[in-house]
């Protein structure tokens, strides 16, 4: 049963393509479609425009050609496949629209007038493919299943295989591609995948448009799969975003953060077609979900901005190594702490940064007794950064710590709400608050860095009982802070 949808398809196409053959046999040229245009700015980052309707810029449009004249109304009433021309197109789409068994794909086609456009659609993107590959010689089985491959599989298979894309805002890569895992990789995204999410991008998620285009690679996640039916339905319920995709890539973003401290985030996610398409394939086929999860200065102009951080090899190889950890750390205050972490170094005010990190510090090295709680995260910190640094390291945790809540103190009773006598008093409240954000994070950082490769330490108690009393290597000195 399975070929007979394939037979039916396969004639349709080659009918399809022969009477393109025909038209540029008579010397016509087909048209040109509107394409998204891409191009670099100076600091390497993409810029991607919708492209002129007045400039056609993109790929010859072959279909273009069977296109009925404008000055013939009985060709335009008759249509531009009409079945006593195109008897096999019209076999294969009676066929398809009959909920064929052997397509769970069209199981639930659309209404007959839609239905008709979109099985048309379908044969025509794979002549479109055919004609890409080929160029203008005549088709042969053999390149026709080629071209109809991934459109046959997005009909006929139960199940789809999908990955989720999700581009890195306003950060460059050393490497091309970096794989964490199995099934999660980091990929410098090509032109077509550029050109292809920027014709998927949403406007529900209030991300600016030049954030969204700036970004080189993209962290890709594989092994999704949907299972198959009306695209129209799974093509909305995939405009959701996956709380389960979400939580990985999360966490993904967590570790980079702690491992490279840029501050980054993302505009878009999308879902990607895995050899399988349904009206592109001749592009990625991709389902876009518009997201707001990066940082307010990216709003900014920081799409032109001369510097854009880079990370090296060497950090992501510490990345994965973060991943990959705490991908095998059960300890619930762990991913408490890395939400914390995200939000604290995506938030727009240095106050609310502050709160994050302390939040997710007190979720890390607090205990069931709440007294003198700043003293002890203080002692415990410093007792921590002794691990991988000298005497001089745990002071200076210690003091930052101190220095933060203070900060917080001041914040948190309402000493920063205050009405401020001159400017250069608020001035100086914001420069305190951004120096604590700064701290906070700092110090957050540091602290799930070293825990995250000492995994006994995740009792507090530990802490106390085998790092602070133990002599630290300055002469005369003790762990005692």
């Amino acid at each position: 049963m399975k070929a007979h949808l394939a037979e039916l398809f396969d004639a349709a196409l080659e009918e399809v393509i022969k009477a393109i053959l025909v038209e540029l046999k008579k010397g016509r040229r087909p048209q040109q479609i509107v394409e998204p245009e891409l191009s670099f700015r100076q600091n390497g980052m993409p810029s991607i425009s919708d492209g002129s309707p007045f400039a056609r810029n993109g790929r010859a449009e072959y279909a273009s050609l069977l296109e009925p004249p404008y000055n013939d109304d009985e060709a335009r009433r008759v249509g531009k496949y009409p079945a006593a021309k195109f008897p096999a197109l019209h076999d294969f789409i009676d066929y398809a629209l009959s909920s064929p068994p052997d397509a769970p794909g069209l199981a639930d086609p659309l209404p007959a007038e839609l239905g008709h456009i979109d099985m048309r659609f379908r044969v025509e993107r794979a002549a479109e493919t055919y004609f890409q590959r080929c160029q203008e010689t005549a088709s042969t089985r053999a390149a026709r299943e080629l071209a109809a491959r991934s459109t046959l599989k997005g009909m006929q298979e139960p199940v789809l295989e999908l990955a989720m894309v999700v581009p890195i805002a306003l950060t460059r890569f050393e490497p091309d591609r970096f794989r964490f895992g199995p099934d999660l990789f980091l990929m410098r995204m090509s032109p077509a995948l550029q050109r292809a999410r920027w014709s998927a991008k949403t406007y529900g998620g209030g991300a600016h448009e030049a954030v969204l285009a700036a970004a080189t690679h993209a962290f890709v996640l594989t092994g999704r799969t949907i299972p198959n039916g009306n695209f129209f339905q799974f093509a909305q319920s995939l405009s959701r975003p996956d709380p389960v995709a979400r939580e990985t890539i999360d966490v993904l973003f967590a570790a980079l953060r702690l491992a490279s401290g840029v501050s980054t985030g993302s505009a878009q996610e999308l879902w990607l077609g895995r050899g399988w398409s349904v009206h592109h394939p001749d592009r990625p086929e991709v389902i876009g979900i518009g997201v707001r999860r990066y940082p307010d200065w990216m709003n900014d102009f920081g799409w032109i901005r001369d510097e854009v951080p880079l990370v090296t090899r060497g950090q992501l190889l510490r990345v994965r190594q973060i991943y990959r950890s705490v991908r095998d750390i059960s300890d619930m205050r762990l991913g408490l702490a890395l939400r914390r972490l995200n939000a604290a170094m995506m938030r727009d005010d240095s106050a609310d940064a502050i709160l994050d990190a302390t939040i997710a510090l007190e979720i890390l090295l607090g205990d069931d007794d709440s007294q003198a709680i700043s003293w002890k995260l203080r002692m415990r910190a410093a007792a921590l950064a002794g691990i991988v640094g000298d005497h001089a390291a745990m002071l200076k945790m210690r003091d930052a710590l101190a220095r933060v809540y203070s900060i917080r103190s001041r914040i948190v009773h309402g000493v920063r709400g205050r009405k401020q006598s001159s400017s250069s008093a608020r001035q100086a409240a914001i420069e305190e608050a951004e120096e604590g954000a700064r701290l906070a994070i700092e110090s957050l950082r540091s602290v799930l860095n070293i825990l995250v490769d000492n995994r006994r330490y995740f009792d507090p108690l530990a802490i106390d009982s085998e790092l602070m009393l133990v002599p630290d290597q300055s002469p005369g000195g003790t762990r005692r802070t």
